[in-house]
């Protein structure tokens, strides 16, 4: 099959290919660095300080799954999802378009 004149060399192609590709990593790398500070890492945190037991102050306490038991038991937290639910489920109803 006959190379086209208009499609450069592939090895050419490849070596810009890549020079493009870690120039663009370098103009993107300070927002993925300012993301992973402060979006990733405090999640992670989060998700960790999840699993214990801790007033802000002193030690941290391992409780496993407790607290998500917790949550799930609370009747003034399922209220509060009643609440918000019914209002908007009716909105929502109401406000269908034909």
């Amino acid at each position: 099959m006959a190379r086209s004149r208009y499609l450069p060399d592939r090895g050419l192609t490849a070596r810009m290919g890549l020079t493009m590709f870690l120039l663009g990593l370098l103009y993107v790398a300070p927002a993925l660095a300012f993301f992973a500070v402060f979006g990733i890492w405090p999640f992670l945190q989060t998700i960790l300080i999840s699993f214990t037991r801790w007033r802000g102050i002193g030690e941290q306490v391992p409780v496993g799954l407790d607290n998500y038991a917790d949550v799930l038991r609370d009747e003034d937290l399922s209220m509060g999802f009643v609440r918000a639910g019914v209002p908007m489920l009716a909105y929502e109803s109401l406000n269908r378009q034909p």
